[in-house]
């Protein structure tokens, strides 16, 4: 999970890097897999690492919103299920204020979405 959660980290930054939105696009074949990750970091009880990975999709949804248009129905109803989860740990800086985060980030950015 490290080594995936490196390469969330270094997608964001390369989508902070490119300024144009052709050089961007390609990349929003990854959203999938993005969301893989989270979701196996659940299931694999790892709590940390799911945080850290929303914490990617928070920052990406906070700078580039519109990368996110193409499967933001994935991640919204992905972030929900994440919500749903009674399972998990409600800590300070825990999953839940992550993913309700991402889909205020979201909310907000609507319109150029």
């Amino acid at each position: 999970m490290p080594v995936r959660n490196a390469a969330l980290k270094a997608l964001a930054s390369f989508l902070l890097a490119v300024e144009s939105k052709a050089e961007r696009q390609p990349f929003q074949e990854l959203v999938p897999g993005m969301l893989q990750t989270i979701a196996d970091a659940l299931s694999a009880n790892e709590e940390q690492e799911c945080r850290d990975a929303l914490e990617v999709f928070v920052e990406i949804a906070e700078s580039q919103p519109t990368f996110l248009k193409k499967h933001v129905q994935g991640c919204v109803t992905g972030f929900i299920n994440i919500a749903s989860n009674v399972d998990l740990e409600d800590a300070n800086g825990g999953i839940f204020p992550a993913q309700t985060t991402f889909n205020l980030t979201l909310t907000q950015a609507a319109s150029p979405l």
